[in-house]
Order: C-alpha cells, then sequence, then structure tokens
C-alpha cells in the first residue's frame, strides 16, 4: 500500500434506506445494543456484531449511504425516521472512534428538475443529475440539510455526536448517473459532477475550521480501452449511459481547472475499483497520474497539483464476474480472497507509476461485510453470516 493507505468498508444501503438494528448487519449497530433501547430490543441471530466487524479486522474507515429520494421524499420534508436511525448509527461509529464517510446517491425526481428523457433509454428516473446544482438549488439546500445536521463546525446539530467526516456528493458519475452526454454526444457528466462538488465544498465553508470535507466523483472504474473485463466495450444496453474512468476523471479536474476554482485540503478525489480487483486493472493509478496530475488537481492533502492523492471509497470481488472468468464455483471463495490481497498488495509502494504505483492512494475501502444482491461481501448473508476466506485475508492486510 502507500504509505499513508488505510483501510475501511462500506456498509449496504438497506443498512440506512431500511434500518433495522435487530435483523439487517447492514445497519451498524446490529448486535450491538441492549435492552432498554430505542427501537425496542428484540433477539437477534448469533454471530457477531457489524461494529465488532470493524475491530476484529483492524478498519478504521466506515462508509454510510444517504439515499435522498428516501430521506428527502418530498419537498420541504424530510423523512425523520431514517435521519434519526442514521445519526444514531454515525454516533456508535464515532463513539467507537471509526471515520466516516457517507455518500448522497439517487436524487427525488421532484428534485432533479426532470426534463426530457425519451432519449436515454432504460435510464432510472432518481438516477439522474439534478438540472440545477447551484448554491440557491433544490439539490444544495439538501446538502445544507445534511452538513448542518452532521458537520463538526455545525451550531445545530440535529444529534449531538453524530459527526461526518466527509460528506460524498457524488456516486459512480460516470456509470450510474445519466445523461452522460448532451443529445449531440457531448460530454457533460463530468461538468455536472464537478459542479456538485464545488458547490459542497462552498457550503462546507460555511461552517468555518471544522467545515466536513467533501468528496467525489466515485468514480466507477470503467474501461473501454481495456482488452478483457466486463466492461470491455460500451456494447450493452446500460454502458450507453456510461464514460470511460480516467476520461470522465479528467473532466471533472479539469473544469475545476478551468473555473480557476483550487478544490483545496477539504475536496477529496474519490473512485471505486471492482473491476480493478477482478480483472487485475490499475484504473486508479491512471486516474491519479492522467486525470489528476495531468489537470493539475490541487486537492487533499496538501492542495498542491504536484502530489495528487485520491481515496478508493468502494470496490469489491463480484461473484458474478468471478464466474465469467471461468472460475470453478467451488474456487469462487479463495480467489474472491485472494484478489482482493493482489490488489492491495500492488499498492504497497509510494511509486508514481501509473501501472502499479500506490503513491497517494491514501483509502482502500471494501464493499460490504455481509453480502447483499451485490454479490461480493467478506462475508455471507443472513442466516449464516459466516466469514469467507475473503475475510481472514482483509484482516491480515
Amino acid at each position: 500500500m502507500a504509505s499513508t493507505m488505510v483501510k475501511g468498508v462500506a456498509l449496504g444501503d438497506s443498512g440506512t434506506s431500511a434500518p433495522d438494528p435487530w435483523g439487517n448487519p447492514h445497519d451498524y449497530r446490529y448486535g450491538s445494543l441492549g435492552p432498554n433501547v430505542d427501537p425496542p430490543y428484540q433477539p437477534t441471530p448469533p454471530g457477531p456484531s457489524t461494529a465488532s466487524r470493524y475491530v476484529d479486522t483492524g478498519t478504521p474507515w466506515v462508509r454510510f449511504w444517504i439515499n435522498l429520494d428516501k430521506f428527502f421524499p418530498y419537498n420541504g420534508g424530510v423523512d425523520n425516521a431514517r435521519f434519526a436511525a442514521f445519526e444514531r448509527q454515525v454516533k456508535m461509529a464515532k463513539d467507537n472512534g471509526l471515520a466516516v464517510i457517507a455518500t448522497m446517491w439517487n436524487c427525488p425526481t421532484w428534485a432533479s428538475g426532470g426534463g426530457d428523457n425519451t432519449w436515454q433509454v432504460g435510464a432510472l428516473p432518481t438516477y439522474r443529475y439534478p438540472n440545477d446544482v447551484s448554491t440557491t438549488s433544490i439539490w444544495a439546500s439538501m446538502v445544507t440539510c445534511l452538513l448542518t445536521a452532521y458537520s463538526a463546525g455545525s451550531s445545530t446539530p440535529r444529534y449531538p455526536g453524530a459527526v461526518i467526516d466527509v460528506l460524498e456528493v457524488v456516486n459512480e458519475g460516470n456509470g450510474m448517473m445519466w445523461p452522460q452526454t448532451d443529445r449531440s454526444g457531448v460530454r457533460t457528466a463530468g461538468c455536472q459532477a464537478a459542479q456538485m462538488m464545488q458547490t459542497a465544498l462552498v457550503i462546507s465553508s460555511w461552517f468555518g475550521n471544522q467545515a466536513t470535507a467533501i468528496a467525489g466523483p466515485a468514480t466507477q472504474d470503467l474501461r473501454w480501452s481495456s482488452s478483457n473485463g466486463h466492461n470491455a466495450s460500451p456494447s450493452n444496453l446500460s454502458a450507453i449511459n456510461q464514460t470511460d474512468a480516467v476520461v470522465f476523471s479528467s473532466d471533472v479536474a479539469r473544469v475545476f481547472r478551468s473555473a480557476g476554482f483550487i478544490p483545496g485540503t477539504r475536496a477529496v478525489f474519490t473512485t471505486h475499483n471492482h473491476d480493478d480487483i477482478v480483472y487485475q486493472h490499475f484504473t486508479v493509478g491512471e486516474i491519479r497520474e492522467t486525470s489528476l496530475r495531468g489537470e493539475q488537481w490541487a486537492g487533499w492533502p496538501y492542495a498542491d497539483p504536484n502530489r495528487p492523492h485520491l481515496w478508493i471509497t468502494e470496490g469489491g470481488a463480484k461473484t458474478e464476474y468471478l464466474l465469467s472468468l471461468g472460475i470453478p464455483p467451488a474456487n469462487v471463495e479463495n480467489w474472491r480472497a485472494l484478489l482482493i490481497k493482489v490488489a492491495f498488495l500492488r499498492m504497497k509502494n509510494d511509486s508514481t507509476s501509473a501501472s502499479s504505483g500506490g503513491y497517494g492512494i491514501d483509502l482502500m475501502m471494501y464493499y460490504q461485510w455481509e453480502t447483499s444482491g451485490f454479490d461480493c461481501g467478506l462475508c455471507e448473508a443472513l442466516p449464516s453470516r459466516a466469514p469467507r476466506p475473503a475475510y481472514g485475508t482483509w484482516k491480515g492486510l
């Protein structure tokens, strides 16, 4: 690893969208609550608590999700029950000494501005980039709400002690979200993601010296130029709304530079590495050298374009992809563990090589302890929740 890199694990979206400390191990509180608490005590299945997994494996970062479509179900209102469950999880994580990332994703259709999407075949309405992401937009009001509630610099927190260290305001801006281009084919997604980050940085600055760091664009590591891998070419329907990872990341950094907006020490550039793990690519290194150093990204931690850093806020070896490589089902779990170790140790250096250098990669965050519909977890799902070989590998890294 780069000498600065630490480990993190992202919990599943259901932990905050459908919180349940008694039945959902993606809820950070799972297995940690006793009698006489809110919500009322219920028997839990056997097995370790979710919180204990972080301690057992020496993992100091946790990532939560904020599904805007569910947290802000209508204009002018919030889902107080979801907010309450979220902030109690954050408070417990902070009390346990963890650092916290919260990732905003989805956008309610009432807040996105709508518009013609007939040319975006197969696009989900809540994955739409908002039309307006300026500081006076509806989207910005949701950012302001979250930072007011959970910034260390807020004078009016919702739940004292529930503090998020980093707010990631875009999730897979080049793959999950749309549109990627305008009708004429000109790329627009990178510009929109950059503007979202810029707006959030302005809002965060309102909270003074204890302002929350802002992260994005959580680039999905898609490479159209790759010679192998399931994303080798945009040949399927979903790929109509996707952009090469390095191209998109360069667009984001270039918009900052062109606008004369210096990201600064609170701006964290983030990417994902699902494909890097499974197909042994090194897209994160290319992004660092081409998109950040090449576009003079001056962000966290030094605001120095000659020392670009990035965080990997999600990555996982999905069973479906491992099987597509021809790995026999009986060998999948051992291969998952091996590929995670290879990806991690590949960054165990401070080289700036685009093909193998770990310099400036400060965080590698794996996607989920317990597996879910996106089957890449370090452990089995309920009811067993048994550690997979990948769990032991993660613990030893």
